[in-house]
């Protein structure tokens, strides 16, 4: 009997693991990043190693990894796609993927300490009549995947004398009630309950009164705990879990606990491409039509800032389209100014005139640059105050922005066979040449998947009859790029047609998925037989190749990357003298007042210039390399 009842629960355990063949979206399990080490901040005399006060951190900066100035590791991943509606446009978040962008190895089932972030020494050996608080905010989970009861976010500080981390705060979230609950220092636990805690920004105030911590190495640190599901997942779809994002890290003495405000204004979203239905499109197919299609009849730069603030700020916006193959100068424009609420979120368009025209055959870039000016007050950060995006036009569509957040596939017994396509409209009838496939790195980088790679004609808004078929021995996983599929026969395509995959074995392909731009309603499924529209919102990482088969424009590509200089003194009245790196070459001045007018366009000369015929006011002082690479600071004049 004992036999009996065993083999019966043997053969139910079985039948209840058995996945059958479905559609899934994963996190990710490793981040396309760079395997890095922390970068060293610049040198310091001995006389002033700790930081003062205040220490302020937005994480707005484009980088992917943490300031130096202000943090001494890079574990942590510094982003503006996974949070969900943070209160300024950068955020450093918590997972379970070390600083080379993989797995941690030591993780189990069992919650352990996976991310740190740790902040430089700081002087904290004031008057003990100063009040000195640490702030920040933090949110579970946002568009990645919701941390684990048992996982949770800490805070420590470090006693010197000890010389050991002490636990002061700690978070966890419980999904199932939207129940925050927090654990301070002084043994007390809080619980708060939120209309949905993946949605919302936390603010948290740590007071630093005991005499162990004030000193003049003081260093805190943010701790996440995570941990694997409990169930023994495949390679193919085991995923990255357990997120927290922090923002808005503030430490300053004469605070008080009720002093949750930032004195600050700030975009909260980056900017997108400026195409209604791609992210971006051949350039050859940038023709009359698909600039009908795509642009209203001036183009439009959509930006997303909020007042952080009880107060109302004034502010004036400005914007700066860059053509960086170098045909047409910059376009400077001015969209007015307002007074802008208390708290209040807006969400801005204003329509501008540029000639988007390339010096490039069969390419083109534009640097699309955005600026919020006040005059009334004083910031701590002036980074999140600018936000820029760069245009391409190559060689294919896309409706991804290149950033992966998620990996989708079929996966499971009966998914051997199932189909996934993807919907294209090509303006241009033109030579299909290939298929540009992201795939994610996945955990041991153990992706068997073998798949046909296929086309198929459009049949009433489904996929119709396979046009063209390739068999493909397993996925090719290129660091943060796309592998790019050749087509080998010849295949002229224009108007609505379907790229996608065959499953040819019973493994996830694990491609990216973009969750920040919305395109589901291209996206189509099969595996009963009948097609379907997918159940994910976002885009698949999936796009058609027309024109020359190599990748880039067959002119001289300019770099977009972002280069820093220091005007100085500013504000100034008369002169002022230009200080960047040695290996940079400044090629170009131009000085635009805050009506878009350009008051100076000239050669650079010297690293100091006359500004005394200038009035006094703000100014936009931009700085051109001779690599057409530019940044714009602001200026401000007095008399």
């Amino acid at each position: 009997m004992r036999k009996v009842t065993l083999l019966t629960f043997i053969l139910f355990i079985g039948y209840s693991a058995r996945v059958y063949g479905q559609e899934v979206l994963i996190d990710l399990q490793s981040l396309p990043i760079k395997k890095v080490e922390p970068k060293k901040a610049k040198a310091q005399s001995s006389a002033k190693a700790a930081l003062a006060l205040p220490f302020f951190d937005d994480f707005a900066k484009k980088e992917s990894t943490p300031d130096p100035e202000n943090w001494i590791d890079s574990f942590v991943l510094i982003n503006q796609t996974y949070a969900n509606n943070p209160p300024t446009v950068g955020v450093a978040t918590f997972d379970a993927i070390n600083q080379y962008g993989k797995l941690y190895s030591h993780l189990t089932t069992n919650s352990l300490p996976a991310d740190n972030l740790t902040s430089q020494p700081i002087n904290l050996n004031l008057p003990e009549i100063d009040s000195i608080y640490l702030s920040f905010q933090y949110q579970p989970k946002g568009l990645g995947e919701e941390p684990d009861p048992a996982d949770s976010l800490m805070v420590e500080f470090l006693s010197t004398a000890e010389g050991k981390w002490i636990k002061v705060w700690a978070a966890s979230a419980h999904f199932t009630e939207n129940i925050i609950e927090k654990y301070y220092l002084e043994n007390k636990t809080v619980n708060r309950k939120a209309r949905s805690i993946d949605s919302s920004f936390f603010k948290v105030m740590l007071p630093i009164k005991e005499e162990r911590f004030r000193n003049e190495g003081f260093q805190f640190r943010f701790v996440n705990y995570a941990s694997f599901p409990t169930n023994n997942q495949a390679p193919s779809i085991r995923g990255n879990g357990d997120h927290w994002h922090i923002d808005l890290v503030y430490l300053n003495k004469d605070r008080y606990l009720t002093d949750t405000i930032t004195n600050d204004f700030a975009f909260s979203k980056p900017i997108k491409s400026f195409l209604k239905n791609y992210e971006s499109i051949p350039w050859k197919h940038f023709t009359s039509e698909a600039i009908q299609a795509e642009l209203p009849t001036y183009p439009i730069f959509k930006v997303q800032y909020r007042n952080l603030t009880p107060v109302i700020w004034n502010i004036t916006r400005r914007y700066i389209v860059t053509d960086l193959s170098n045909l047409n100068p910059p376009g400077f424009y001015s969209a007015g100014q307002d007074n802008i609420d208390p708290y209040e979120t807006v969400d801005f368009d204003n329509s501008y005139e540029y000639t988007f025209a390339s010096s490039w055959a069969d390419s083109a870039k534009f640097d699309m640059n955005s600026h919020l000016i006040t005059e009334t007050a004083e910031k701590f950060f002036r980074w999140n105050d600018t936000i820029s995006y760069t245009q391409k036009f190559s060689n294919y569509y896309a409706y991804d922005d290149g950033s992966a957040e998620g990996g989708h596939g079929l996966y499971g017994e009966g998914s051997q066979g199932g189909k996934v396509a993807l919907k294209y409209h090509s303006y241009v009838s033109d030579s299909l040449k290939g298929i540009l496939i992201y795939f994610n790195q996945i955990f041991d980088f153990n992706n068997s998947g073998r798949f046909n790679l296929v086309v198929w004609n459009d049949n009433n808004g489904k996929p119709g009859t396979e046009i063209y078929k390739k068999t493909v021995s397993k996925p090719t996983i290129r660091y943060n790029a796309d592998t790019l599929y050749k087509i080998e026969a010849k295949i002229k395509i224009g108007g609505d047609f379907w790229i996608g995959t065959i499953n040819r074995s019973e493994d996830m392909l694990n491609i990216g998925f973009d969750i920040n731009n919305n395109h589901n309603d291209k996206l189509y499924c099969n595996i009963t037989g009948e097609w379907e529209k997918t159940k994910y919102k976002g885009s698949l990482m999936m796009k058609p190749v027309f024109g020359k088969f190599a990748l880039g424009q067959t002119g001289i590509d300019k770099p977009t990357k972002l280069f820093e200089f220091n005007i100085f003194p500013n504000p100034a009245s008369n002169r002022v003298s230009i200080h960047l790196p040695e290996v940079e070459q400044p090629h170009w001045v131009r000085i635009v007042n805050l009506n878009g007018q350009i008051l100076l366009s000239k050669p650079y000369e010297s690293e100091s210039m006359d500004v005394s015929n200038l009035p006094a006011g703000i100014y936009l002082f931009q700085l051109t390399l001779r690599d057409q690479t530019s940044t714009t600071k602001k200026l401000v004049i007095i008399k």
